[in-house]
C-alpha cells in the first residue's frame, strides 16, 4: 500500500487510484477511479467531457459538430452534422445550419453535448 505523503498522517486509509485498463468489467476503454476509504470500494465513471471554453474553440473551426441542446421548452434535441456559421458574443448566442437547411440559435450555456462528449461550465 502507498505510504501518505508527509503532512497527511490522518488520511493513511485513503488511497486514490486511477486504473485505465480496456478490460475493467468489461467496459472497454472507460477510464475509472477507485476510492478505497477503509476497505470500501467506491467507483466513479468518468464521461468523456469537456469545458464550455474548449467546446466555443470547437465551435470557432467552422466544423460539422453533433450537438445536444435544450430548447426553451426543455426539451433535449440532438441533431448530427450541424454546421456553426456564427456567434453573437454580447447575447451568447451561436448559429446552427441544420442538415435539413433550417438554422437554429442555441444558447452557449444550454448546449449540453458535443460531438458525444459532455459539455460543462
Amino acid at each position: 500500500m502507498p505510504q501518505p505523503a508527509a503532512g497527511y498522517s490522518g488520511l493513511s486509509s485513503i488511497l486514490l487510484s486511477t486504473d485505465r485498463s480496456p478490460d475493467y468489467a468489461g467496459l472497454s476503454g472507460k477510464t475509472h477511479d477507485t476510492h478505497t476509504i477503509q476497505n470500501t470500494h467506491i467507483h466513479f465513471f468518468i464521461m468523456d467531457s469537456i469545458h464550455i471554453s474548449d467546446a466555443r474553440r470547437m465551435l470557432a473551426r467552422k466544423e460539422r459538430v453533433k450537438i445536444s441542446f435544450v430548447t426553451k421548452k426543455g426539451h433535449l434535441e440532438t441533431f448530427d452534422d450541424a454546421a456553426p456559421i456564427g456567434v453573437n458574443f454580447y447575447a451568447g448566442t451561436r448559429n446552427f445550419k441544420l442538415p435539413n437547411g433550417e438554422i437554429r440559435c442555441v444558447r452557449d450555456s444550454l448546449i449540453v453535448a458535443l460531438n458525444d462528449k459532455e459539455v460543462f461550465l
